[in-house]
């Protein structure tokens, strides 16, 4: 009873906004896609294309390899999809 509560003050007190915005802007997010249907995820990925900057897994290797020219975008965030799912192939026309 005390964790649902704590966790619904933190969920609407905008706490969570915040952290999301001042400090985790700084760093990158990876979300892990396992099985969705193509509907729910064009719906996904177009409020994560609008509210982070996505790059490639490939752009964030390169970013840490060379840290001290080159800076991550704010609020960055990588896209990945389980392979080991057959319909998760579905997504390929909407990620590429």
């Amino acid at each position: 009873m005390k964790n649902s509560i704590q966790n619904y003050i933190i969920r609407f007190s905008g706490l969570s906004f915040l952290f999301r915005e001042l400090i985790q802007r700084r760093y990158v997010t990876i979300i892990f896609f396992h099985s969705w249907s193509v509907e729910t995820s064009e719906i996904a990925f177009r409020y994560l294309a609008k509210n982070y900057n996505l790059i490639s897994l490939n752009e964030f290797i390169e970013y840490y390899n060379d840290s001290l020219s080159k800076k991550l975008p704010p609020k960055s965030l990588i896209i990945t999809v389980d392979d080991g799912y057959k319909e998760n192939y579905d997504f390929l026309p909407i990620i590429f």
